[in-house]
């Protein structure tokens, strides 16, 4: 088993590992289009928060269970 102590060697072999990847053609145009469509839409409903279904499910969650907690407590409370 060898060992790499050489800096150039470690650098020789990073630079032949991680090469630069070229994108296909019109692939960053189309992620700056759906960034800018997907920052309008949360620019648009920020008052609205059950527009944002990413926002609007943990807080039903939340709710929920909070629900379920309480109605556990008045059973125990009122036995």
């Amino acid at each position: 088993m060898s060992y790499i102590n050489d800096e150039e060697t470690i650098g020789r072999l990073l630079r032949e590992t991680y090469r630069p990847v070229s994108l296909p053609p019109g692939v960053k145009d189309q992620i700056r289009e759906r960034l800018i469509a997907e920052i309008e839409c949360y620019s648009e409903g920020s008052s609205k928060p059950w527009a944002r279904p990413r926002l609007m499910i943990p807080i039903l969650a939340s709710i929920a269970s909070g629900l379920i907690a309480y109605g556990y407590w008045i059973s125990m409370t009122l036995a």
